[in-house]
């Protein structure tokens, strides 16, 4: 949750004038009641003076953030105001509070109070954040400015919560766990059992929730062709995981997935995918990809037919040059089973054969030449 979202302009003052502390409170109150966030304002406002008795919550550097948390407010709400000329509120470093907001909260356990004065503490300690506020020359321009700092924080936690995930999971790998990862990679490492917490427990079969008795069904067994199992929903927790010989789950186990980058070539995915069991897990892209790269297969393999198939027609025409007493059609039925490999070797066998039997047609007939030559002399 952003702080502008419980933030609006009508819960924004940006000219108070306040003569003390309590006063101060009282008009944060009032605008707090005008929003509608609280259905009792007196009891609203003991909540909020009784926590300034425990300590004042003027935290310094001329900033004041008074809370109240109770079942009088009806929905989560904040009040911000701007004292130009300050006020006294008993801070910490004495100095009047110029910029106060007020934090309304109900009975919840998400302590949603706590996360927005967390939030505000941390923004409010820039003061350059801090003079834009207390500068602002409107309201749009006031939410204007917490909008943009809260954002930019946000991105921030975000970042380094990513920075910190990858961190702990490179902390991970490492030699001590190589072994049990490359167990896992190799589907050995592969059953697992899980421990959580959830609202319901619903038998599958007649659809009580087994947390609030037992039903005559046994998991595992059959009734009227449906296995009976207790249907677990709206996890809460997840506490503990673990790779067991024998889980309580027959199928409960890792399921791999990879991911198809533009580095990888096509041979090492068919390696990954030959390495993976059944329980192989692949995204529409990476689908995509592979079915791209069928379709370029089939182009090729088109390809390879039509060039087999011009490659027979030349080898049997050349056996025909070369080996006339061969039975033509019987050795056409012989190359069209050949791979290619054993075409082009009977193709460079033929042209061999062609080759020295065109070079014998020619020493002979130059023999037959010289022979004629000497005859007509002795004639």
């Amino acid at each position: 949750m952003k702080i502008t979202d419980l933030l609006t302009k009508e819960s924004i003052d940006l000219n108070v004038k306040a003569s003390n502390k309590k006063d101060v409170i009282e008009q944060a109150v009032e605008l707090m009641e005008k929003n509608g966030n609280i259905n009792n304002k007196q009891e609203y406002l003991r909540l909020v003076m009784k926590r300034e008795e425990e300590g004042s919550t003027g935290v310094g550097e001329g900033i004041a953030i008074p809370h109240g948390k109770g079942g009088v407010i009806s929905e989560p709400g904040l009040v911000a105001m701007v004292i130009p000329d300050g006020v006294d509120f008993d801070a910490l470093d004495g100095k009047p509070v110029k910029l106060l907001f007020l934090i309304a909260a109900p009975n919840s356990k998400d302590n949603l109070h706590l996360e927005v004065l967390s939030r505000l503490s941390a923004l409010l300690m820039n003061e350059k954040f801090r003079n834009k506020l207390l500068n602002a020359k409107s309201k749009d321009e006031f939410l204007k400015t917490i909008d943009e700092a809260d954002e930019q924080r946000i991105n921030e936690e975000t970042t380094n919560n990513v920075n910190n995930n990858l961190n702990e999971n490179n902390k991970l790998k490492n030699d001590e766990n190589k072994s049990f990862i490359e167990a896992i990679d190799a589907g050995i490492k592969k059953e697992v059992s899980i421990s959580c917490s959830s609202s319901t427990a619903t038998c599958s079969i007649c659809g009580k929730n087994k947390r609030q008795g037992r039903c005559e069904h046994i998991s595992g067994k059959k009734y009227k062709g449906k296995i009976a199992c207790t249907v677990l929903s709206d996890i809460s927790d997840a506490y503990e995981f673990s790779f067991v010989a024998v889980p309580a789950q027959r199928e409960a186990g890792v399921t791999k997935a990879f991911e198809i980058t533009k580095e990888s070539n096509m041979e090492d995915i068919i390696n990954t995918l030959k390495g993976m069991s059944e329980e192989t897990s692949v995204s529409k892209s990476q689908i995509d990809s592979l079915l791209d790269y069928v379709d370029t297969l089939e182009d090729d393999a088109e390809l390879g037919r039509q060039y087999k198939k011009s490659l027979t027609e030349e080898v049997v025409r050349l056996c025909a040059v070369s080996m006339p007493e061969m039975d033509i059609k019987t050795f056409t039925s012989v190359a069209e089973v050949m791979t290619a490999k054993e075409l082009m070797s009977f193709k460079d066998a033929f042209l061999k054969k062609s080759r020295e039997k065109s070079v014998k047609l020619q020493i002979k007939t130059d023999d037959d030449k010289t022979s004629n030559t000497v005859n007509q002399f002795k004639l």
